[in-house]
């Protein structure tokens, strides 16, 4: 039997934000096993999992986190703004909001805030940090709600593409972000919404790993869950991640799956040596753009 995971609750079968922790679907859906076209259909392909990375690769969004950033720093009074040659730089070293911040003050020496003076233990540090991730956070999904972020082209082309087909194609459908799971499930049910995520058979957030990109921790996982209830098992090298940054492309790879890279203005300049595919974006138009055939012929070199 297959698993639907979200990194939240489940309301009407949907994922919701009213809680932030996993659950698995009470019933799951196949409707193979009463549809002997489609269950023939699967016998013919091998299991195999398109993933997806989020920020980044399904919406453009890093100067969103880095005016966000910024105006958490500012709102604590810390005395530090991120240049965008700064936010770059860790954007591509550092996966995850917090590691950035501890990387970096690690670096430069950690500031006082309203908080009070520069903190000196691990907990006091801790502390800090998380107050500027919860407040960052809440700036950066005001920006999302205004409309000031977009899916990027061919995303919302091909997960639709994935999901009209996932069942005759015998594929799964995961997203792994680094981003902490509250503004990961913001971000996904504001702009990929709840219809398509129902179909995400599981969707991982920074929080759900102890080691961020580029540990290879969340894209094993998922695959560990993909395969938890199901006697089919996938291997590493059946699934095929989207990313759009170095560390990204360093988490697949050492996890054993291939890698398309769509990359982004500030990761443009990096070298994606071991991706199977490199290319600015996905294309929106179905007869020029990629094809989810054509990300799954790389399973076959």
């Amino acid at each position: 039997m297959a698993m639907m995971l979200f990194v939240g609750s489940i309301v009407h079968g949907r994922p919701s934000l009213d809680t932030l922790h996993r659950r698995q679907a009470c019933s799951i859906r196949h409707p193979w096993r009463s549809n002997p076209t489609c269950r023939a259909a699967q016998g013919d392909h091998p299991r195999k999992a398109l993933i997806f990375d989020c920020d980044g690769v399904i919406l453009e969004s890093e100067s969103l986190h880095l005016q966000a950033y910024n105006q958490a720093f500012d709102n604590f009074d810390v005395q530090y703004r991120w240049s965008v040659e700064e936010y770059d730089d860790l954007q591509n070293r550092v996966g995850g909001g917090k590691p950035k911040m501890h990387y970096y003050f690690g670096k430069h020496g950690y500031p006082k805030s309203l908080l009070g003076p520069a903190p000196v233990t691990q907990e006091h540090k801790n502390n800090l940090v998380d107050a500027l991730q919860t407040r960052k956070t809440e700036v950066f999904q005001s920006y999302i709600s205004s409309g000031q972020a977009e899916m990027r082209p061919g995303i919302e082309r091909l997960m639709d593409e994935a999901i009209s087909q996932k069942e005759a194609l015998n594929l799964s459908l995961s997203i792994c972000s680094a981003s902490t799971k509250s503004s990961c499930l913001f971000v996904l049910n504001e702009l990929v919404g709840q219809d398509r995520l129902s179909d995400f058979d599981v969707i991982l957030a920074g929080d759900d790993v102890k080691n961020k990109k580029p540990s290879p921790d969340i894209y094993l996982k998922a695959l560990d869950l993909l395969n938890e209830r199901s006697s089919n098992a996938l291997t590493p090298d059946s699934c095929i991640v989207i990313e759009d940054s170095l560390i990204g492309l360093q988490a697949a790879i050492s996890a054993g799956m291939k890698c398309v890279i769509t990359y982004t203005d500030s990761t443009k300049s990096q070298d994606f040596s071991g991706a199977v595919m490199v290319t600015e974006n996905l294309g929106s138009d179905p007869q020029t753009g990629t094809s989810l055939q054509a990300l799954l012929a790389f399973l076959n070199q």
